[in-house]
């Protein structure tokens, strides 16, 4: 029985195994710490007022790549969310993006002096 009238339609998930794009076969070939800190200033610059006033800080250190990020006073409410949600989700988003194989991202968002 079907809900609505909508037509059934025939499903083939899962037939095909190798759907990843390759490091080959991907057109990006700028560095991967380009990619993380662009993505990082594109989510940052949208919620932020002030864009001329923002800061990047990249520290690469042993096993980790520390990205701090500086703000003004009033964009530092408005970046990290109400109990911190969009900070948390900006962490799981690079957390998501960063390959296996390479260092591990931390991101900070500090406050301007």
């Amino acid at each position: 029985m079907r809900k609505w009238g909508l037509p059934a339609q025939k499903c083939d998930f899962g037939r095909q195994r190798n759907y990843f794009i390759t490091a080959q076969q991907s057109r990006f070939t700028a560095p991967r710490e380009l990619f993380m800190l662009e993505l990082i200033k594109y989510v940052v610059e949208q919620f932020a007022e002030k864009k001329d006033e923002i800061e990047y800080k990249v520290d690469e250190k042993e096993n980790a790549i520390e990205v701090t990020v500086l703000l003004a006073e009033s964009d530092m409410g408005k970046v990290i969310g109400k109990q911190g949600k969009i900070a948390k989700a900006l962490r799981t988003l690079v957390k998501a993006a960063t390959p296996r194989e390479s260092k591990k991202y931390v991101l900070e968002i500090k406050e301007k002096n």
